[in-house]
């Protein structure tokens, strides 16, 4: 069970009994590429940034919000949006939510600001598009692990999260998911520092890694 799930744990201590519930962290195994001088260079001289706000479609991931941000971000430094979705997976009735990105990007649409959609990949190959982005978002709701940020961050792409997410580092803000121009201003924090935000959310990514093995090992053991 992820570390951020206490309603499932609660489920399932009830259906199996707490003694039978076992309650682990996850383990993230992809390697950690530093944000490189050049990836800086690009960032700043790109007149349309990739913002990438991965995840299967459903409410509590909170696109249109962050949509909104990115938006409006990127119109305070001058600059439109590519806002990189997946669409191919829709769940718990998120139609209405692809449906209203599609209306939102529709009118903006003669600002210069796209909304872009991927299918979903093998992880080696979305790793190879996470590392195509310029920065990534998951100012979400609610979450386990959030697999799609770790796997942008390890990649050395900025990043901006909410504090559902347990390995975000501490030391960076985790804007309100329902207050827009919160997450704008995140984002252009990311922005102007990326090395910083790069590099803190790895370490912390690479402690919460570090200690979730500890924790399997130990588990483990005692299963032998």
């Amino acid at each position: 069970v992820g570390i951020n799930a206490p309603r499932m744990l609660r489920e399932m201590q009830v259906y199996l009994g707490k003694d039978k519930t076992l309650y682990l962290p996850n383990y993230y195994t992809e390697n950690l590429i530093p944000i490189s001088g050049r990836k800086i260079e690009i960032l700043k001289i790109k007149k349309r940034l990739d913002i990438a706000c991965f995840g299967a479609i459903r409410p509590l991931k909170n696109h249109l919000v962050q949509a909104l941000a990115a938006i409006e971000f990127a119109e305070k430094i001058g600059k439109t949006v590519n806002f990189h979705i997946n669409s191919g997976r829709i769940e718990m009735k998120g139609d209405p939510i692809l449906h209203n990105l599609k209306g939102l990007f529709q009118q903006v649409y003669d600002r210069g600001h796209r909304l872009v959609s991927h299918s979903w990949t093998p992880q080696e190959q979305f790793l190879d598009l996470c590392a195509t982005m310029d920065m990534g978002m998951q100012v979400s709701f609610s979450e386990t692990f959030n697999i799609v940020g770790a796997d942008l961050i390890s990649q050395g792409i900025p990043f901006v999260g909410s504090d559902e997410i347990p390995w975000l580092s501490p030391h960076l803000a985790h804007p309100d998911p329902t207050n827009s121009d919160a997450i704008a201003k995140a984002l252009k924090d990311a922005y102007n520092f990326p090395w910083l935000n790069v590099w803190l959310n790895q370490r912390s990514l690479y402690k919460y890694t570090k200690t979730t093995k500890k924790i399997w090992e130990k588990e483990l053991k005692c299963l032998d």
